[in-house]
């Protein structure tokens, strides 16, 4: 309470991919049908058992979940809320999809608007086998990952030995990297709102020196593909010869750190 209450009311409304709870659906100014698979394998699961016999189809041993309906968390205004989701969604993610040891694993979602509270989750959820990653809402945060006040986040998480897991996802927000209001259609604003956002996080965690105060701590960039991770190595090595001043935590080159972290999916 009080979410339960606004829940209940929308329970018997249709989902619709990426909705959010009494906060969906996403903005509509780049409406684009989604692309219909060919395949007769069906596309949604709805338990962990049918989960674990589609990814036994797959040839696929381990699988860690992602919230799909989360990814546009970092949009929500409501501190609260947003915070009260994400506990909902840990402790769900815990008693429906991890509770047996077959191969299912989670990623518990870390809600950027109150770092210290997802600090909090991420302790509580650390010592269970099941948790592979913390998920970091990528999408419309207000503030970077550079900035300081995700130190509770990265302290926790490097403690616990967790990997902190950045994930994007396609928006239209009034908030850098996400000013995409130029483009007319999704054609244009996907192909770019992964990556750069990717792009936009590492520099800010880059010039506050997050790797560096943090070293043990583990960085992963999903689902934003590869090319731009060589160029992003030489930008950045060149201007840190020019402006190192600038960046005083580091102490090596920032490509040294870059392939020190994680890029597990070229997807989109």
């Amino acid at each position: 309470m009080p979410w339960r209450k606004s829940l209940e009311l929308v329970s018997k409304v249709p989902e619709r991919y990426l909705d959010i709870p009494f906060f969906a659906p996403p903005d509509g100014r780049l409406d684009s049908a989604l692309s219909q698979s060919c395949s007769e394998r069906r596309q949604v699961v709805t338990s962990a058992k049918q989960m674990r016999e589609d990814l036994d189809q797959l040839r696929v041993d381990i699988g860690v979940i992602f919230p799909d309906n989360l990814l546009l968390l970092g949009a929500m205004r409501n501190e609260d809320y947003a915070v009260a989701l994400a506990r909902a969604y840990n402790r769900w993610l815990v008693d429906e999809w991890l509770s047996e040891d077959n191969g299912l694993k989670g990623a518990i979602v870390a809600p950027s608007q109150n770092p210290r509270s997802a600090a909090a989750e991420i302790r509580r959820y650390a010592g269970n086998a099941n948790v592979a990653a913390i998920y970091l809402p990528s999408c419309c945060i207000d503030l970077l990952y550079g900035d300081r006040c995700y130190d509770p986040v990265y302290e926790a998480a490097q403690e616990t030995g967790l990997p902190v897991m950045l994930h994007s996802v396609t928006a239209i927000f009034p908030t850098f990297p996400f000013n995409l209001n130029c483009f007319k259609t999704m054609f244009s604003a996907h192909i770019v709102s992964h990556g750069i956002s990717m792009i936009g996080n590492l520099l800010s965690m880059m010039e506050t020196g997050v790797p560096a105060r943090f070293p043990k701590l583990k960085i992963g960039f999903s689902e934003a593909g590869l090319a731009w991770v060589t160029w992003l190595m030489m930008r950045m090595d060149k201007e840190y010869m020019e402006r190192r001043r600038e960046l005083p935590f580091l102490t090596d080159l920032p490509s040294t750190y870059l392939r020190q972290m994680f890029l597990p999916t070229p997807a989109d």
